[in-house]
């Protein structure tokens, strides 16, 4: 009897600690989003429609996001003759997730 109540226990603290808990974030890792700007010219990152940095050329910039729905766009900012190049990618990120968006 011990040991059934030994391993039931010992169960239940694997899948707790294992688990991502939408009202806890104990234990659950950010989804890492990498950006990768391969081109000569710099980029202007949005997430979900907000500013948030610039992608210097042939660099990159990592940021770590809660779980969600994101839209993560880039609009050149110098280099084009008429009009920017800008990209646009949506991605659900998961607890744990690694993506990386490479552009242009």
């Amino acid at each position: 009897m011990k040991n059934l109540v030994f391993i039931l226990l010992a169960i239940f603290a694997t899948l707790s600690f294992s688990s991502c808990d939408e009202d806890n974030d104990i234990g659950c890792a950010k989804a890492e989003v990498r950006f990768t700007c391969t081109s000569s010219n710099p980029y202007n990152l949005f997430i979900n429609g907000q500013f948030e940095a610039v992608v210097q050329p042939n660099t990159f910039i990592e940021r770590e996001l809660d779980e969600g729905f994101y839209k993560f766009e880039v609009e050149q900012v110098s280099g084009f003759i008429l009009f920017p190049t800008v990209q646009e990618v949506e991605r659900n990120l998961s607890c744990g997730d690694r993506f990386e968006f490479v552009f242009p």
